[in-house]
């Protein structure tokens, strides 16, 4: 990526912080601690299930070597330029991952929000998570199905998962 390219993605990314602060504004209702520490963990490969307006994707961008962005809504394919370490693919998180080649360092799940599909995403993604990756899944209020999912899928690999807020974290 050139410079003038991520100087553009750094200041979109600043851009959206100081939105993030003002409740009026759709942003995915992802909080500020939430897309910093995202950003803070972004490298390598990152995946991003649910793309919306793209917040949550600049800060992935940021730090990212590429993030493929994947949506049910093929309008989301003209967030950004060409030119950018960025792929949109339009589908549903868990139906790409079966084709998928590359390990992902970082995972981001912010898309259907019913407990068969948050299952279905870390578990169908998880062969492709490299050592030491991150997965953060956005909503994971208490009592609701995506905390139910992030507790059986915890359970099963024998790992730990924190919570900051409304958005999960689990380090593999």
């Amino acid at each position: 990526m050139n410079t003038s390219t991520s100087s553009a993605i750094q200041a979109l990314y600043e851009h959206a912080l100081r939105l993030s602060e003002c409740h009026a504004y759709d942003l995915q209702c992802i909080e500020r601690s939430s897309l910093e520490l995202i950003h803070k963990r972004a490298r390598g490969v990152c995946v991003e299930i649910g793309t919306r307006h793209g917040i949550s994707t600049l800060a992935l961008l940021d730090g990212a070597e590429h993030v493929y962005s994947i949506d049910i809504d093929k309008f989301c394919a003209g967030l950004f330029p060409p030119d950018w370490p960025w792929t949109f693919i339009c589908g549903e998180g868990d139906k790409v991952c079966e084709g998928w080649e590359l390990p992902v360092d970082v995972l981001l799940i912010d898309g259907n929000h019913t407990y068969n599909s948050v299952k279905a995403e870390l578990n169908g993604w998880r062969p492709h998570l490299a050592y030491g990756a991150d997965i953060f899944l956005h909503d994971a209020y208490e009592g609701n199905d995506i905390r139910r999912a992030i507790s059986e899928f915890r359970q099963q690999q024998g790992i730990g998962v924190r919570y900051m807020g409304i958005l999960g974290h689990i380090l593999m």
